[in-house]
């Protein structure tokens, strides 16, 4: 919202690419990213446990942060922050993963953005 309010929404689809291009140069072949509301980017990394989607969150932050989008003469600074939650490590339920995700997402913008925020991991057996 801001990059659209400050620069208009050409420049803000120009940011959405580029973060794009980052996040799909980021991730493997095998894992999905999509765009999943305004915003908004869902990622599904394919047989990755909580301790290895942080660090492919906090790389992508770190890689969003240092690369600039230059739109016209602008050249605009974006950061992200990212909510990680895993099945069935952090949800035993499938239909949670989005929602926990979420739920961590707007802790990681709650302590300031630019961070990555993880739900913990739940006790007891997993259940689809």
């Amino acid at each position: 919202k801001r990059v659209n309010d400050t620069w208009g929404h050409e420049a803000g689809d120009a940011v959405l690419k580029q973060m794009a291009h980052v996040l799909q140069d980021g991730v493997r072949a095998v894992d999905i990213c999509v765009r999943y509301g305004g915003e908004e980017i869902a990622m599904l990394l394919s047989q990755t446990d909580s301790a290895h989607a942080v660090e492919v969150a906090e790389r992508l932050r770190t890689r969003i942060a240092a690369t600039p989008v230059k739109h016209g003469p602008a050249e605009i600074h974006v950061t992200a922050s990212f909510g990680v939650a895993t099945y069935p490590e952090t949800v035993k339920v499938r239909d949670q993963l989005f929602p926990a995700a979420d739920k961590a997402l707007y802790i990681a913008k709650h302590d300031g953005r630019n961070c990555v925020r993880a739900k913990p991991a739940t006790k007891g057996r997993a259940t689809s």
